[in-house]
């Protein structure tokens, strides 16, 4: 009878199912790279595992990526039950174009309408990597902001209210400026853009201008500037000219000083005699002081009277010779 060669011991059998099992994962691991198709279709399996962080990102936003599918991998990078630590890279592209690859995502690389996709992959030992998942984003617009609003009046015509904002835009986007003057609550009318002119409003209503930028696509929030009182304060005087000199044809001497009126808040000034002797009057077309002089030696006080459009007024008197 043959003799039959003894059945090999079962921890043989063992050591070849954990080799064949160990062959076929390493077949599969030497696989090449997936193609786009069979990375879309990972893409689209990976989403709930990986995001891009913010998930609305503006233009000064860094961007990094998070999800179960990084945390899954260890310090060292995924990994591998075969071929032992594989090395993760994040790679970011901006537009279809690879600019970076690194945990994080610098806004220097990309602006507004920028569409940023980050890619995980897994490189082995040999070199080979495959795409573990992949994010999307598309970068938004930032809204201009309004930082400050201040109100002052314009040295060049104190009439007027000029306002001065600051407002910045993350895109450095142009930006146009819209103004809304109001005083006491109700729209003011004649205004210039960041001007308001104060003619016509009384002393002590307050005036104020709410700014919003705009960039073209969106608009800031609103900002309101504090509450400007509007003050009346008196004109004054101004100092006399030197008196001119006619001769009539009677033969007498008469003067003409011009005397001007200045009002501190712009508003228009008129002249008036308030006391003189006889023989003095006020040409409000000439807006000078007349007399005749008599010999020249006499020295007389004379007092005007200088009215702003909005009651409030001032005296002087002075002295001069006829």
């Amino acid at each position: 009878m043959a003799k039959q060669n003894p059945a090999p011991p079962k921890r043989w059998w063992i050591v070849a199912a954990v080799m064949g099992i160990t062959i076929i994962t390493a077949a599969q691991l030497m696989k090449p790279s997936a193609s786009p198709d069979s990375i879309q279709s990972v893409a689209d399996q990976s989403s709930a595992e990986l995001c891009i962080i913010p998930k609305s990102p503006l233009t000064f936003h860094a961007l990094r990526v998070e999800g179960a599918l990084l945390r899954a991998a260890q310090p060292g990078g995924f990994e591998n039950a075969v071929s032992g630590a594989a090395r993760t890279n994040i790679v970011w592209s901006v537009d279809g174009r690879e600019v970076h690859r690194g945990p994080e995502l610098n806004p220097k690389f990309f602006r507004k309408g920028s569409v940023v996709e980050a890619r995980v992959q897994e490189v082995l030992p040999d070199g080979s990597a495959t795409i573990q998942g992949r994010a999307m984003v598309h970068i938004g617009d930032a809204r201009p902001q309004i930082k400050s609003v201040t109100v002052q009046r314009d040295p060049q015509d104190p009439r007027w209210l000029q306002a001065h904002v600051q407002a910045v835009d993350a895109d450095d986007d142009p930006l146009t400026l819209e103004y809304r003057w109001s005083c006491n609550g109700k729209a003011v009318r004649r205004t210039q853009g960041s001007r308001a002119c104060t003619d016509g409003i009384d002393s002590g209503q307050h005036m104020q201008v709410e700014v919003i930028a705009f960039d073209g696509q969106l608009r800031s929030d609103p900002l309101t500037s504090r509450a400007v009182a509007i003050d009346n304060h008196p004109p004054e005087l101004m100092a006399p000219q030197t008196p001119r000199m006619e001769r009539l044809d009677n033969g007498d001497l008469v003067a003409h000083m011009v005397v001007r009126g200045r009002d501190p808040d712009g508003d228009d000034t008129e002249v008036a005699l308030v006391e003189a002797p006889a023989g003095f009057r006020w040409d409000a077309v000439e807006q000078a002081l007349v007399w005749t002089i008599l010999n020249g030696k006499e020295v007389v006080d004379v007092t005007l009277r200088v009215k702003d459009a909005r009651g409030a007024s001032a005296q002087r008197t002075m002295s001069v010779r006829r």
